[in-house]
């Protein structure tokens, strides 16, 4: 079972539609890593795959825990 953050991140994912494959190449994350945490939600992203993909995203991982202040994903996609 998938961290709160795993499962934030999968869900923004799923909602901007972009392709795993492509996530792979970009941020250096396995593909099969990335099927497990994002697409299956069976396994928290480590904090090292977490940066990769958030850095691909052009998103802080700050952005996806609701507690941090900034008031969750749904403030920050209209930003």
């Amino acid at each position: 079972m998938a961290d709160i953050a795993t499962n934030n991140i999968a869900d923004y994912i799923k909602r901007i539609g972009i392709n795993i494959s492509a996530l792979s190449r970009n941020s250096g994350v396995s593909d099969n890593v990335l099927r497990r945490s994002i697409v299956n939600k069976e396994r928290s992203l480590r904090f090292a795959e977490a940066m990769a993909i958030c850095s691909v995203l052009g998103k802080s991982p700050l952005d996806f825990y609701p507690e941090n202040g900034r008031g969750g994903m749904d403030a920050q996609d209209s930003a």
